[in-house]
């Protein structure tokens, strides 16, 4: 199950694979990079392998971590 928190002004929700596209774009900008303590991806395959480990996560019936 993915959990989203709605405030009304806010809507935060975990990532999803259709969430890949936007993420490679906001990591691969240089402005972000400056805050980031990953380097830039190469190509999306980079990162999904990223974002993998909360993904897979999601199905695990105790999660260790959220995002």
């Amino acid at each position: 199950m993915i959990m989203k928190f709605d405030t009304g002004r806010f809507i935060h929700r975990e990532v999803t694979w259709e969430d890949l596209d936007f993420i490679h774009q906001l990591h691969s900008m240089r402005e972000a990079d400056e805050y980031n303590t990953l380097e830039i991806p190469q190509n999306e395959e980079e990162t999904e392998e990223v974002i993998r480990p909360n993904r897979d996560n999601q199905k695990a019936l105790q999660r260790k971590i959220y995002g």
